[in-house]
């Protein structure tokens, strides 16, 4: 899907590293998993309390990829993961939230800041071929 692949591409342009893109993958096919299972979308409920994410986590990894709308991975879909993958990561990482409303954007700034959380990367495959494109190809 070419919106999808524009997204990317843009959010790589903002210096978004690939793994943190490869992640927003990873999250919408796991939630495209465990919607198979419950039979409908999310809908902010909590998976988890019965097992389905940790179901859908292994069906993922164990190659059993759901099907998926690739025209619901929008530009704004892309950004909302970004936002949530930096709570996730905060969480993963062992710090604490308490706050009942988070401002994700000053979590990056400081997971950023304090961690290098957007520049830490290490030498891996160019997964999007942005290496094989001109910059002249990349949309503005």
């Amino acid at each position: 899907n070419s919106a999808s692949r524009q997204a990317l591409e843009e959010q790589h342009r903002l210096g978004v590293p690939d793994w943190q893109l490869i992640n927003v993958i990873y999250n919408f096919t796991l939630n495209a998993s465990m919607e198979v299972e419950l039979g409908g979308p999310l809908l902010g409920s909590t998976p988890d309390r019965n097992g389905v994410m940790r179901r859908a986590i292994s069906r993922v990894e164990a190659g059993e990829m759901p099907k998926v709308n690739v025209a619901s991975f929008t530009a704004d879909l892309l950004r909302f993961q970004l936002d949530l993958n930096v709570l996730s990561t905060l969480k993963g990482w062992g710090l604490e939230l308490h706050r009942q409303t988070p401002d994700s954007k000053a979590i990056k700034r400081l997971l950023d800041s304090r961690y290098n959380n957007s520049t830490d990367d290490i030498a891996h495959e160019d997964y999007f071929g942005w290496e094989s494109r001109d910059d002249d190809e990349l949309p503005d």
